[in-house]
């Protein structure tokens, strides 16, 4: 296995794994220290997680919420970025093994940030949509979009909901969010973009495993989201429903790394 192109200096090198909020943030005041830093990420960009649920609802392109890494450290020789997947932590030896060859470190820092949880569920991994990627949230807005598009010249009613109803799974902020802009969509752009369709028609359920939303908010937050919801028609329910229509995954998180790296010697 061929080591990683990377300059040898008399610096000490830390290692970056993951370019989200704290890797990004951390890379930051780092390179304007005498360390040699080197940046490891699936992508040459990094985005803006909170905003991904406009992506998918067609609110924002995603060129909005995502800017290059290379642009971010154009003026530092010390910072050296590497499009790869992580795919061994060895800490005895002081280096990881990716897809693109092995790199020693003096320090590793891992900032992949997080991934949806299914909670082992491979059946509900394959057939619901999360998004917590940009490709993620375009996959869904194309994948709305075309279901509009095949509701329109459907004439059977009940075939018709198929492709307008939607289930969103989990009461935190993204789904929350989530239901918010679909409502919104649902109100506002559907009557303009799609006369033929009528909006009574598109049911949003947002299931919730308690009797509150917005569990780690303020009490006024959540009240405030259940009175948009009456207003808009979200239907906020405990119990699971047996749908065809689609179904955006937004429970909970996980890690992004250790799931899928070997590793020895680090803690669980």
């Amino acid at each position: 296995m061929a080591v990683v192109n990377i300059p040898e200096t008399d610096l000490p090198r830390i290692v970056i794994v993951g370019a989200c909020f704290a890797g990004l943030t951390l890379a930051r005041k780092l390179v304007k220290k005498k360390f040699q830093v080197v940046i490891f990420d699936k992508n040459n960009y990094h985005q803006f997680q909170p905003l991904l649920y406009q992506v998918a609802m067609s609110g924002l392109e995603p060129s909005s919420i995502s800017f290059p890494l290379r642009k971010a450290f154009q003026n530092y020789q010390n910072m050296h970025i590497r499009i790869a997947e992580v795919k061994e932590i060895q800490p005895d030896q002081k280096r990881i093994i990716t897809d693109i060859g092995y790199c020693h470190y003096d320090k590793l820092v891992i900032a992949t940030g997080a991934d949806t949880n299914y909670f082992g569920n491979m059946q509900i991994a394959q057939n619901t949509y999360s998004i917590k990627s940009v490709s993620e949230a375009m996959y869904l807005r194309n994948q709305i979009l075309s279901d509009f598009e095949l509701a329109i010249i459907t004439r059977d009613f009940d075939e018709r909901q198929i492709f307008l109803d939607t289930v969103i799974v989990g009461g935190g902020p993204t789904g929350v969010e989530l239901a918010g802009a679909l409502a919104e969509m649902k109100t506002y752009i559907l009557p303009k973009d799609y006369p033929e369709l009528r909006a009574e028609e598109i049911d949003i359920y947002l299931i919730q495993g308690t009797d509150q939303l917005l569990q780690g908010d303020v009490r006024q937050c959540r009240s405030c989201g259940r009175k948009v919801f009456d207003r808009y028609g979200v239907k906020v329910i405990k119990m699971p429903l047996s749908l065809t229509s689609e179904i955006i995954w937004c429970t909970s998180i996980t890690d992004r790394l250790f799931r899928r790296v070997k590793s020895s010697g680090l803690p669980e």
